[in-house]
């Protein structure tokens, strides 16, 4: 690929190929002039687009993937991996009303999707919608009920409603999960907390 790529760098197909390469290595800044180079070349081409949000999301770049995944989203809107990689994109990026649209959609197709549920009721509650934010997270609790960081959240939203036997019933439950309650000094990061490296939610 390399020695074709320096004959004729101008084929986009060869600079997909590179860039794939890369990604199956894990060598995400490899991947991502060889990617970027193929879109430029052919901006329609989504595969090689949506690799390239993989590569930027993979290295944590996120402002810079946010363009690209909602160009892809743009061009092909029923590629789910685009919104759901875009629900992460967003939350990273503090984009409260785009999280919320987005996740949305991904619930609308798929609406067991722990992530976007549990970023729903995070986000609607960031934006003041306190009660909105219930149902979302009940429904994450549901789908991972080992999970103790849907109840968590929902103990700080019980709380600012002013539930408190609601609050305390949620943190106690978090805390028997395995979450550490608030002082403590942990000896490890509690069970199934949220994977801050994880570029795509589950």
């Amino acid at each position: 690929l390399r020695a074709a790529i320096a004959k004729d760098p101008n084929i986009p197909i060869l600079r997909f190929y590179m860039g794939g390469c890369y990604l199956e290595e894990e060598d995400y800044e490899s991947a991502i002039p060889e990617l970027r180079a193929a879109v430029k070349i052919q901006p329609s081409f989504v595969n090689a687009e949506m690799n390239l949000g993989r590569a930027l999301m993979n290295s944590h770049r996120f402002d810079e993937a946010v363009p690209v995944l909602e160009h892809i989203e743009a061009l092909a809107p029923q590629l789910m991996d685009a919104h759901v990689y875009l629900v992460v994109a967003y939350a990273k990026t503090d984009k409260v009303q785009e999280e919320i649209r987005e996740c949305r959609t991904v619930l609308q197709s798929l609406p067991d999707h722990f992530g976007s549920n549990l970023n729903l009721g995070q986000f609607l509650a960031k934006s003041g919608d306190l009660a909105g934010a219930v149902a979302p997270l009940q429904k994450a609790e549901s789908l991972r009920p080992d999970s103790p960081v849907p109840h968590m959240v929902l103990a700080d939203v019980y709380t600012q409603l002013g539930r408190k036997e609601d609050a305390e019933r949620e943190r106690a439950e978090s805390e028997r999960l395995g979450a550490v309650p608030a002082g403590a000094s942990p000896d490890g990061p509690p069970n199934d907390a949220p994977d801050k490296s994880n570029p795509a939610p589950e």
